[in-house]
């Protein structure tokens, strides 16, 4: 799923399109090289609500213009933008725990 590194993705704003993807684009907290396809933890507030399978990033660290970077999934996603103003939204890797 990523490069072996434990990270947190701060969602900082959300898109959708008509072709049915989600595009979330946001700050990375840890090291992580590339975000990879498979499967991510969707957590508001600290709170996982969901489980989503990540297309990979959209946006290479190496060729953003800042510390900005992108994520897509095809999946239905239980967050919208509104909810980014009042809550902490994150993309990590899945636990097998939960």
């Amino acid at each position: 799923m990523t490069d072996g590194s434990d990270f947190s993705f701060a969602v900082l704003d959300i898109f959708q399109f008509a072709d049915g993807r989600t595009l979330f684009t946001g700050r990375v907290e840890g090291e992580v090289g590339w975000i990879r396809e498979g499967l991510y933890d969707l957590v508001v507030d600290g709170r996982k609500i969901q489980q989503l399978k990540l297309e990979g990033e959209n946006i290479p660290k190496k060729l953003a213009p800042s510390d900005l970077r992108s994520i897509s999934t095809r999946d239905s996603v239980d967050v919208s933008k509104e909810m980014l103003s009042n809550h902490l939204v994150a993309i990590s890797p899945a636990r097998t725990s939960d």
